[in-house]
């Protein structure tokens, strides 16, 4: 299955799907720590340090063929205790 994506507004949306011919190699390409091309697999370790933007297309250094890509964020939260002074003075 390939997500066909769109410019919308600047942006990339999905489009749909659709069936990829099952001997084809199954490359995991999306929700990476890296750029992975989804042609050969090839991993960019240092994409993210010189892209200037969170979405466009994407050239592979090791087959040199075109991709999009669209960067993910995602929020975690901490949280911490707050003590009252009171009672850090009465222990």
């Amino acid at each position: 299955m390939i997500d066909i994506m769109a410019v919308n507004d600047g942006k990339y949306v999905s489009i749909g799907d659709i069936e990829v011919n099952d001997t084809e190699k199954k490359i995991d390409h999306e929700f990476m720590d890296n750029l992975v091309c989804p042609y050969c697999g090839y991993e960019d370790e240092d994409a993210g340090d010189y892209l200037e933007t969170d979405h466009g297309e994407w050239s592979c250094d090791e087959c040199g063929k075109v991709f999009s890509f669209q960067a993910d964020y995602s929020i975690t939260w901490c949280t911490s205790k707050i003590i009252p002074v009171e009672e850090i003075k009465s222990d």
